[in-house]
């Protein structure tokens, strides 16, 4: 009799636990929402830049979608749900336009799907709600105004609306996409550069810019202006002295890596995994790719209120080639005596204090072409380069340290790599597998 009630009481206490434990469980699910997306194009995660965008939203986000029911409804709904799930600030409603005329006529609706996205005490009206969009429609009310970035032209620098493989159509797209409005400058005259730049580009002069546009130049870094100053090997522009002033010193040559380049590349296209500390690429993991860049170095003692970061470095296989007929020529390539061993810096960001607590960033690039329609999407290219350009404009949020959406990009191998991917599958592994099956007969003709 004792030993029934003891199994009784056990089996009660383990009901008891077994149900303690269930409720604990319905509690936790009921108040911490998880998911997993198991789909290819991860089309129910949120892009990176979306998530970042919403986790910085410091107000209340009120979404109205005019829409009948519908798949199309449905959808925004599904999306919606995504949102307010990453902010707590983010809410909607759906609203038949035909059963709420009234309403619909207060906010302008003419026909189904139209999308009002309102806070901060601005609305922002959408034609159809997808992620872009929303996300678009929180930077600009957001922003209290759209940053303005103006690229140099009339210097043989490539176009921003040139949709050739050698213009900047993309990088000006991916900009706009990020909120900003981007333009072209004619820098000629002293008062040339607009007084609403917050970031002047300037990639990949052919032709050398005068007196009067550098000292232009030098005038904006002065005021706290913002430059990105990207040339390409035997081309400086003129520009050399204007970064010399902010502590970058940029290497007459051409960086050359035999052991970490694009694969069935020449030793002239470095592929960079290695980054700084700066909040730009802290973490950042990608490979970017750069098509002929020439050497950057860092002042050890660099101008009062000068300071200076590293954003990307080459292996320790590279090394600067100062030989300028192999350089034109592009012949075979060996390190010389007069050489810099690697690792090189090809990217610096140079904080320049200025008067009246004003800060400059001039962020410098020893390559440009990376920055071109023919490269931008290679890679870690478009993300490295979109990071560096939203720290200097103090855009953090912006700032993503992974590839949120799928794209047909060329998958980038360094000659190490591919001999790794030879080996083990075509050659390590399957001799395993004969090891496996061989030993096993050998040991019984023996036997």
């Amino acid at each position: 009799m004792p030993s029934r009630a003891i199994h009784a009481s056990s089996a009660a206490l383990f009901v008891l636990i077994f149900v303690i434990m269930l409720a604990v469980v319905y509690l936790t699910a009921m108040n911490h929402d998880m998911g997993w997306d198991l789909s290819r194009s991860k089309e129910n995660t949120l892009d990176p830049r979306t998530r970042n965008i919403l986790s910085a939203l410091d107000f209340d986000v009120r979404v109205t979608v005019f829409d009948k029911p519908g798949r199309d409804r449905d959808k925004a709904r599904e999306l919606l749900d995504l949102f307010s799930l990453e902010s707590p600030g983010v809410h909607y409603e759906l609203i038949h336009p035909d059963i709420r005329p009234g309403t619909a006529r207060r906010f302008g609706i003419d026909r189904y799907g139209r999308t009002v996205i309102a806070g901060k005490g601005r609305q922002v009206m959408v034609d159809s709600l997808t992620e872009e969009s929303f996300a678009n429609a929180l930077l600009t009310i957001k922003q209290e105004r759209k940053k303005n970035i103006y690229v140099t032209c009339g210097h043989g620098e490539p176009g921003i609306d040139d949709e050739e493989k050698g213009g900047l159509s993309s990088l000006a797209s991916a900009l706009r996409k990020d909120g900003y409005r981007v333009s072209g400058a004619l820098t000629i005259r002293l008062d040339a550069i607009p007084r609403d730049a917050d970031l002047l580009i300037v990639a990949g002069p052919r032709e050398r810019f005068t007196p009067e546009e550098i000292q232009a130049l030098r005038e904006f870094i002065h005021q706290g202006g913002n430059i990105l100053i990207a040339l390409e090997p035997l081309a400086d522009g003129g520009l050399t002295g204007l970064l010399d002033e902010a502590g970058i010193v940029i290497g007459d040559d051409l960086v050359v890596d035999p052991v970490n380049h694009a694969a069935g590349g020449e030793a002239t296209m470095p592929v960079v995994s290695a980054y700084g500390s700066a909040e730009a690429v802290a973490g950042y993991t990608g490979a970017t790719v750069f098509p002929t860049s020439r050497s950057l170095v860092a002042c050890d003692n660099p101008p009062a209120g000068v300071s200076i970061s590293r954003l990307a470095r080459t292996s320790e296989q590279s090394w600067a080639e100062h030989d300028s007929a192999s350089i034109a020529g592009h012949e075979a390539f060996s390190p010389g005596p007069a050489d810099q061993k690697g690792p090189l810096d090809i990217a610096l960001l140079a904080l320049v204090q200025t008067g009246g607590n004003r800060k400059a960033r001039v962020l410098a690039f020893g390559d440009a072409d990376f920055l071109t329609n023919a490269y931008f999407n290679v890679a870690g290219n478009r993300n490295f380069a979109l990071n560096c350009i939203n720290a200097v404009l103090d855009q953090g949020y912006l700032i993503s340290l992974d590839e949120g959406e799928l794209r047909d990009v060329p998958f980038v191998l360094t000659p190490g790599r591919r001999a790794l991917l030879f080996w083990v599958p075509v050659v390590v592994v399957p001799s395993l597998l004969l090891s496996f099956a061989l030993v096993p007969a050998w040991k019984r003709r023996r036997a």
